[in-house]
């Protein structure tokens, strides 16, 4: 299982996949962003990992199951835990919420979510993909959530649009479109990062 995501808050417990709509099972998996990340059930979950995305960043997350129950997760195509014991089971569900309460979501995008069943792609650390991805042997889920009308080709922020601001085709300087406004209640919203802390050059 390999996405992209890009977390907006530093909240506890997130999981982002598992096999039960109930509680926790021993099989999902589970980022706390105030502690690290998890695989397994509330009491029986196993900390493979105390490094965690960073917040208002794109971080490429790939969870890969290896003979069996052998389990490595890799964040930015670098390895950072590994544990046995686990099996990632049918049905997967892309579940951004806390199990205890509907009201503690994971807060933040999730963008080419590949699931690949029978092969394993990440074995060793590797370079992240730069290009959206493809349906590989073996794919069985691919959302790419590469469709959007107005995006940040720097891969560095994500734009909202507010009211009706949109892409219009048939004014444009460069490329085959631009960015349209009509003075009323439209803007595009670029959230705080790091990146616009300007103190240099």
């Amino acid at each position: 299982v390999e996405f992209w995501m890009y977390p907006t808050a530093n909240d506890s417990y997130r999981r982002i996949i598992t096999s039960s709509s109930g509680g926790f099972t021993a099989n999902d998996f589970v980022i706390r962003f105030d502690n690290g990340a998890f695989i397994g059930g509330a009491t029986t979950a196993t900390m493979i990992s105390a490094t965690l995305p960073k917040i208002n960043e794109w971080c490429h997350v790939a969870w890969v199951g290896v003979g069996g129950t052998s389990q490595k997760l890799y964040f930015n195509g670098v390895l950072v835990g590994t544990t046995d014991g686990y099996n990632l089971t049918v049905p997967i569900i892309l579940s951004p919420a806390h199990y205890n309460s509907g009201g503690e979501y994971y807060n933040g995008y999730l963008s080419d979510v590949r699931i690949v069943n029978g092969t394993a792609l990440y074995r060793a650390n590797f370079v992240p993909p730069s290009a959206p991805l493809t349906a590989v042997t073996n794919t069985t889920l691919l959302l790419s959530g590469d469709k959007s009308g107005i995006a940040d080709k720097s891969g560095k922020g994500v734009l909202e649009t507010v009211g009706d601001a949109r892409v219009s085709t048939a004014i444009k300087k460069y490329g085959t479109a631009s960015l349209y406004f009509d003075g009323t209640g439209d803007t595009l919203k670029i959230p705080a990062s790091p990146n616009f802390q300007y103190t240099g050059d």
